[in-house]
């Protein structure tokens, strides 16, 4: 199994799925991997479904197993999302929130609200909470730009991350995110890995599009549980866009399709690609062609017989 793993984990790019049975010891391989290779030059993530499931303890172990106790905290970061996190620790580090933020609304409400969340007869909706603490985070945001001048781009990640934990170690507590590009080792679950990360350093960014993601290792445990989670959350995001995908395909079909590019608009592009101008529109022509059949829409309902009833592939709220 070990040789297995790394045989994968050489490549340099690209998914391999390991489709091997349960108890066979993924899970422990990839933690003993991690254990044997947390100080290498590429970051390691750790993706699974539910955060519960998330093996950091047994990591932990393993670490101590082999007398690396100390690297643990060193070395690895568990990132939750924001308002998780500030439930987490909100109460470590109250005490030593400056003034300046204790003063403000942004401040008290997001206190208020925490305070009565704790309390097991009432619960506070979770998009208030988010609300309180995404208000919060842009308070905290100004107040590292009016104190540090932060939105500076003269300052550097590092430079801002240097400044933190030099004068605002409460922070850091409060969102642990903010040493992602410090840490080697990441854990996180399917569904963060799907939301913006804020380390307050650098502008939030999705993890896919990381200027580190590409040369990492991603470890997805647990699949197909994955899969389902993530085209879930595909199509949250679709629709809390509010797009007509099928309208906008066939707008742009329809766009490509019937109307004629300027001669003089085709012979100034110059491109490096393989494939001309001229050849990628007709291309796209003839794909979209395929597609604009296949399905049929060019009607705004889908029948299937006579005997059917009419079929809606969308709906209008």
């Amino acid at each position: 199994m070990r040789e297995l793993l790394l045989s994968y984990i050489e490549k340099t790019t690209g998914l391999s799925l390991l489709p091997l049975p349960t108890g066979i010891g993924k899970t422990y391989n990839v933690l003993q991997f991690i254990a044997n290779n947390y100080k290498g030059k590429r970051k390691i993530i750790f993706i699974t479904n539910l955060k519960k499931n998330l093996p950091l303890q047994n990591l932990r172990e393993i670490f101590e197993d082999k007398g690396n106790g100390e690297d643990f905290d060193k070395y690895v970061l568990m990132i939750d999302s924001n308002l998780q996190s500030v439930i987490d620790n909100w109460d470590c580090v109250l005490a030593d929130i400056p003034e300046e933020v204790r003063n403000t609304d942004e401040f008290k409400n997001l206190k208020i609200y925490l305070d009565l969340n704790k309390k097991t007869s009432f619960t506070i909706p979770y998009k208030i909470l988010e609300s309180a603490e995404r208000d919060f985070r842009k308070l905290v945001l100004d107040y590292l730009e009016k104190k540090y001048e932060f939105r500076k781009k003269q300052i550097s990640p590092d430079k801002r991350l240097k400044k933190l934990k030099q004068k605002e170690v409460w922070l850091i507590y409060l969102y642990p995110a903010i040493l992602t590009n410090d840490k080697n080792v990441l854990f996180l679950s399917a569904d963060k890995f799907f939301q913006r990360n804020t380390t307050f350093i650098e502008p939030s960014y999705y993890f896919i599009n990381a200027s580190w993601i590409e040369n990492a290792i991603v470890f997805i445990d647990e699949f197909d549980a994955i899969k389902q989670c993530w085209l879930a959350s595909i199509i949250n995001s679709g629709n809390d866009a509010g797009i007509d995908f099928l309208a906008l395909f066939s707008q742009l079909f329809n766009t490509i399709n019937q109307k004629e590019f300027p001669t003089h608009l085709l012979d100034d592009v110059k491109t490096k690609a393989e494939t001309s101008l001229v050849e990628a529109l007709q291309e796209l022509k003839e794909r979209g062609g395929q597609i604009y059949d296949k399905h049929n829409l060019q009607l705004w309902s889908k029948t299937v017989g006579e005997e059917e009833k009419e079929n809606f592939l969308f709906f209008d709220n």
